[in-house]
């Protein structure tokens, strides 16, 4: 039979160690980007994010309770032994998580495009014009400082990329907010997540918005970015300012987009490359449909004409509306005497070039320009509806 005084002596160290070893586990593996496939693991990340610091004093506490008793005669020193696992929980969660090699980029050193030799041609950059500035952040860089801040007199911007997700986001922003203050908690189901440790609240990286779907606080008006080769974004913006790699570096870096690297739930693994119009209904094309012969599409009230620019290659988007209500259809030009002529419309056959200009026909119709509407390429699929849950593929 177990004496029930040498009982009691065990039950009081088995259970500060479990007590710390717990919240060390919760504190080093619970924001992790896998658990986002598990049904509620996004509330994980979420709470376990907030309650870091709690969690990791408790986890201490419990752990100097334990030195105290061996130090004070009450306990045997191999007692100590349960802390090696607790202090390799610590030193994972805040030295060799993957997540750890993701920082915020504060005003980094921008080269002219003249001086720039370490980027090549066929290396993508996210491109975004500020405050009549163009600058170019090469995706080499933007892996290891997915968050960057750039500061032009008195105006601050932000740029946010998911690199598993080939999205990018930018905003202007208010003074208030500082690099010090933001942390890359991890990249659940592909997009970044980050936390304003100042009050407490998260911003997706890859919908520009809190967990709870509103704009984030000190965030102001959303600047487009462009998400293409440098040689592309340096022959558009040759005055383009360049961003120099900084921060804990990765080791070789992708250059270009990649696949999602994060799991998904199940019904949201597929990785087919889309492009998206965003909007309060929002539509995905297969970018395997898109070709030069233009899609005549609806994205909910919104009649759409999409093709992919002869120069460029990349694919571009225009509002079909002509004159109020008047949506003709278009199609792709076979009269060879109308050299000029990308598309026709089925109305009137006016002809229109690549710029969504009428160049030929009615004169009433000539001049008239089709307004252009922002398309995202080389997106993936799964990802995307998991994060605009309305998203629809067109047929």
């Amino acid at each position: 039979m177990v004496d029930p005084r040498y009982s009691a002596g065990v039950i009081l160290p088995i259970l500060l160690i479990l007590l710390a070893a717990g919240a060390a586990t919760v504190m080093a593996f619970g924001t992790n980007a896998d658990l986002a496939q598990y049904r509620h693991g996004l509330d994980v990340i979420y709470f376990t994010r907030r309650l870091e610091w709690p969690l990791i004093a408790f986890a201490l506490l419990a752990c100097v309770a334990l030195l105290i008793l061996v130090i004070s005669n009450k306990r045997r020193a191999w007692w100590l032994i349960a802390l090696g696992p607790i202090t390799a929980l610590f030193f994972y969660r805040f030295s060799i998580s993957s997540d750890n090699f993701f920082s915020v980029a504060d005003n980094p050193q921008m080269l002219t495009a003249d001086e720039v030799t370490f980027v090549r041609d066929d290396d993508w950059v996210v491109g975004v014009e500020f405050d009549d500035q163009s600058y170019a952040l090469p995706y080499q860089a933007l892996y290891s400082t997915p968050v960057v801040i750039l500061n032009d007199r008195d105006k601050r911007l932000m740029v946010m990329w998911s690199p598993f997700a080939n999205v990018a986001k930018a905003f202007q922003i208010e003074r208030d907010i500082k690099s010090r203050e933001l942390d890359i908690v991890s990249m659940p189901a592909n997009a970044l997540l980050v936390y304003n440790t100042r009050i407490g609240q998260f911003i997706n990286g890859l919908t520009g918005e809190t967990n709870k779907g509103v704009k984030p606080s000190g965030f102001k008006l959303e600047i487009p970015t462009n998400r293409t080769t440098w040689k592309q974004w340096r022959t558009a913006h040759s005055d383009s300012k360049v961003m120099v790699a900084t921060g804990r570096l990765a080791s070789n870096p992708p250059a270009a987009p990649v696949l999602p690297l994060y799991p998904m739930p199940p019904g949201d693994s597929d990785a087919t490359r889309i492009a998206m119009i965003p909007g309060t209904q929002p539509i995905a094309i297969a970018t395997h449909s898109i070709s030069a012969a233009p899609l005549n599409l609806m994205a909910g009230q919104l009649p759409l004409l999409i093709f992919l620019d002869p120069v460029t290659g990349a694919p571009r988007a225009f509002d079909r509306r002509v004159d109020g209500d008047l949506m003709p259809r278009f199609s792709i030009n076979h009269d060879p005497r109308r050299k000029s002529v990308v598309f026709t419309d089925s109305d009137t056959n006016t002809g229109w070039s690549v710029e969504g200009v009428a160049i030929d026909g009615a004169k009433d119709r000539k001049g008239k320009k089709l307004k252009a509407v922002e398309i995202e390429q080389d997106l993936y699929w799964g990802v995307m509806r998991f994060w605009y849950p309305g998203l629809q593929m067109a047929k």
